[in-house]
């Protein structure tokens, strides 16, 4: 895998999601293997949108001690019982979402 080099404006869209989005809903599941290709940080979440009330099952963040997720976190694990309500954005780095109810949409960076 190649690591590429962005310029200062393209970092920062990388970090903001302009690597490319997916659209998940109930049932449906993003692993880090099947994401975009080209980059050091190949298919990681930067950034989750709820199109509804969402709950998730797998919320695994590449690093569990700075983005919350549903392994562990400084602030406690996210579970299948914790609602997302639609129209909140949620920042972090994750390398899988499953959503179990509702509809998101993940952007890659």
């Amino acid at each position: 895998m190649a690591i590429n080099t962005y310029s200062g404006t393209e970092g920062a869209g990388v970090s903001l999601g302009q690597v490319g989005s997916a659209y998940l809903e109930t049932g449906t599941d993003f692993l880090r293997p099947t994401g975009p290709t080209g980059g050091a940080n190949e298919g990681v979440v930067v950034a989750i949108s709820m199109l509804e009330n969402t709950e998730f099952g797998d919320l695994i963040a590449e690093s569990p001690t700075l983005t919350i997720n549903s392994v562990t976190a400084s602030g406690g694990a996210v579970t299948g019982n914790q609602l997302f309500p639609q129209g909140l954005t949620i920042y972090g780095r994750w390398t899988d979402v499953e959503v179990i109810l509702g509809a998101v949409v993940v952007y890659f960076g």
